[in-house]
């Protein structure tokens, strides 16, 4: 027996798009630039000393009483990049300007860690920053594959030996294997190690490897100092619909964008894999 509708089916919003948790861009200190653009040039980090202090015997003399000096400060470069998403449709079909417009936004608020994780971990759009899978990062367990257990081990004590705290950083694969093996837990909307690492859970992050890229059931995990950055305001072009227009298609598309410039001093970057199907 054959159905029968009365017109074209009815025109349902869609699921609001919701931000992933514990992304990069909710953990990561955001620093406020006062009006002051010029953070968009880029910028050299003046970081801390990374060597961890030392202690000495207070009585001892001549040359047993040498004191270590530490390396120099290191002075890493970022540049800033842009995060953009588009929008398109036919100019009969938009309805409202305004509520066509508010859905790109929405869109791209919730997900525009996305494209700051790639950024920040394989230097999708701006190569010469230090990024985490970098040819500097250091590779724990000489780069061989570890359950969870022993990788977080291995992490903790990567972030330890500066003396200071750190953030780590997981692919959601990485936070799975940490979660299954009762190694993390959540407070305050954070996710954390039983020490009280921070943990930064980047969709960005997959596929990001300092080695060649693992096979299936392996993923790394990354751990640096804190992480600062700047970002802009949403600026959505063009400005109406008339300049939006294509008129060799009559198709509507409008950008969203944000600039980023996201840093850290670099004292710490080490990484270590881990075997979450073994």
């Amino acid at each position: 027996m054959s159905t029968v509708f009365a017109g074209p089916p009815y025109v349902l919003d869609g699921p609001l798009p919701v931000p992933p948790p514990h992304r990069l861009t909710d953990v990561a200190t955001q620093i406020p630039d006062g009006g002051d653009p010029h953070w968009r040039n880029g910028a050299a980090v003046w970081g801390y000393p990374c060597d961890g202090p030392h202690s000495i015997a207070p009585c001892l003399a001549g040359t047993f009483a040498d004191k270590t000096i530490d390396e120099d400060i290191p002075l890493p470069e970022f540049g800033a990049f842009t995060v953009y998403q588009s929008i398109r449709c036919t100019a009969r079909s938009i309805g409202d300007e305004t509520e066509f417009r508010q859905r790109l936004i929405n869109v791209f608020t919730a997900r525009e860690s996305f494209a700051v994780e790639q950024q920040f971990a394989s230097g999708d759009s701006q190569p010469l920053n230090p990024f985490l899978a970098d040819a500097n990062a250091e590779l724990l367990n000489g780069g061989a594959a570890t359950d969870a257990a022993c990788a977080l081990a291995l992490i903790e004590d990567a972030i330890g030996d500066t003396g200071g705290a750190g953030l780590i950083h997981v692919a959601p694969s990485g936070a799975a294997a940490l979660a299954s093996a009762f190694l993390t837990v959540e407070k305050s909307g954070g996710l954390y190690t039983a020490r009280g690492t921070r943990i930064v859970v980047g969709t960005g992050y997959i596929g990001a490897a300092p080695a060649a890229p693992p096979p299936s059931g392996q993923s790394w995990m990354f751990a640096t100092g804190p992480v600062n950055y700047y970002r802009g305001n949403v600026v959505l072009t063009p400005g109406s619909v008339s300049e939006a227009l294509d008129r060799s298609n009559n198709d509507v598309a409008f950008l969203v964008e944000r600039d980023y410039l996201v840093y850290w001093d670099t004292c710490l970057q080490a990484a270590v894999l881990i075997d979450f199907c073994s």
